[in-house]
């Protein structure tokens, strides 16, 4: 690989031993996928502070036993336990005293407290044709194709090493000719709403698994509702971009969307496809469902005031549960615009940094979920072990409440 002097000043401990440590594995790495050099990069999300991966946080104490220190704007991925909730929620105390650890040595890093799934809501918004080095499968492709930024599909310790030397390898979706789209996917049906487009990105996913798609018959979209296909994509594919013709800033025309190439691939959808999609991700009747769980991935403020605003005069029914999953920036504008106390005193409960999915130390299930989010009833099941009933918003509202 090509090194500028700064960065061969890395790679010889001009600037220390953790700098060039971490120049050492991404020049490596770089070598490995044909990289030919380093592109500088202006944030980082990290994912080293859950309980729940393997490795992670052992790689924090590696960094920090070399003296490392982030060097660009990064924040971090969410953890396994909200501080706030965490006796409420009738979590192991000594799960909870971990998790503090690793967050006092997330923050002696430099890394942002920030611990949500969705930072482009909490600050980390890279503009288009910026480079970052992300992990987080939804807010990776929520990066590339609705903000326009470039990265690849970070795990949280490549992210870390990134934001220590403000550099990643340059290949993959850093480089113009692989953002191009190969898969054409006609939709063939009004899609509205982030039920239908969280269906819609779920479906596709599991169909092409890999590559680009570009969708076409799309007339609108607004940032929830791209954010939802952009997370389904992301949960039964190793799907990192996409464009929709006259939405997305790489796309506005097909021309635009496929570059030089050709799809390999052309896909229709219908209505039918995608009610049979709901009925698979619906294990249960609606009768069974223990707890409804909203904001995967993390709700921003104004669905939150949303769910307040249904929630005047209702309560959560006598042994059910409704979690709201966010993250403390969003919960801390909730507690001061008064929405947090009207969820509260319906039942309600408001889970900051966390999900269920990545939640330890719990000592009694979340039994049979309702959810509104194609992700939630797919690691539902995978991961809690949890039967799902999927539904829209209002639904899942109203079966869990009552006046």
């Amino acid at each position: 690989m090509y090194l500028t002097k700064e960065e061969e000043k890395m790679l010889s401990g001009e600037y220390g031993e953790a700098k060039q440590w971490a120049m050492e594995i991404l020049t490596k790495f770089g070598d490995s996928v044909g990289a030919k050099k380093m592109v500088p990069i202006v944030s980082s999300h990290i994912s080293c502070l859950s309980l729940k991966i393997p490795g992670e946080n052992e790689f924090i104490d590696e960094v920090l036993s070399r003296n490392g220190r982030v060097e660009i704007f990064s924040t971090s991925q969410c953890i396994s336990v909200d501080l706030r909730t965490w006796t409420e929620m009738n979590i192991d105390p000594e799960v909870a005293e971990k998790q503090k650890k690793v967050i006092m040595k997330s923050i002696e890093l430099g890394i942002a407290p920030t611990f949500t799934c969705t930072p482009y809501l909490v600050g980390n918004t890279p503009r288009i044709g910026e480079h970052v080095a992300w992990c987080e499968s939804s807010a990776i492709t929520y990066a590339n194709a609705v903000l326009g930024a470039r990265t690849n599909r970070e795990c949280g310790q490549s992210a870390l090493l990134a934001a220590i030397t403000g550099r990643t390898p340059m290949y993959g979706y850093h480089l113009k000719e692989n953002r191009w789209g190969d898969v054409l996917i006609r939709v063939r049906t009004i899609i509205k709403g982030e039920e239908d487009f969280s269906l819609l990105g779920y479906l596709v996913g599991r169909e092409i698994e890999i590559g680009v798609p570009v969708f076409e018959g799309i007339k609108c979209a607004n940032s929830l509702e791209l954010r939802a296909l952009a997370t389904s994509l992301a949960t039964t594919g190793q799907i990192a971009m996409f464009h929709i013709i006259g939405i997305t800033p790489e796309a506005q025309t097909k021309e635009d969307a496929f570059g030089k190439q050709s799809p390999r691939e052309v896909m229709d959808i219908e209505r039918s496809d995608l009610d049979q999609l709901e009925s698979e991700l619906s294990s249960i009747d609606v009768r069974q469902v223990d707890t409804v769980v909203l904001g995967c991935p993390h709700y921003s403020i104004d669905e939150i005031k949303n769910i307040a605003s249904y929630l005047v005069g209702r309560k959560v029914k006598r042994g059910k549960r409704l979690l709201i999953c966010t993250s403390s920036v969003m919960r801390h504008l909730a507690e001061r615009a008064g929405y947090a106390d009207i969820i509260r005193k319906a039942g309600g409960i408001i889970i900051s940094d966390t999900c269920p999915v990545l939640m330890v130390g719990l000592r009694e299930s979340f039994g049979c979920i309702g959810t509104n989010s194609t992700k939630m009833a797919h690691y539902g099941r995978l991961l809690t072990k949890s039967e799902t009933f999927f539904s829209d918003l209002r639904n899942c509202l109203e079966i869990i409440t009552e006046r």
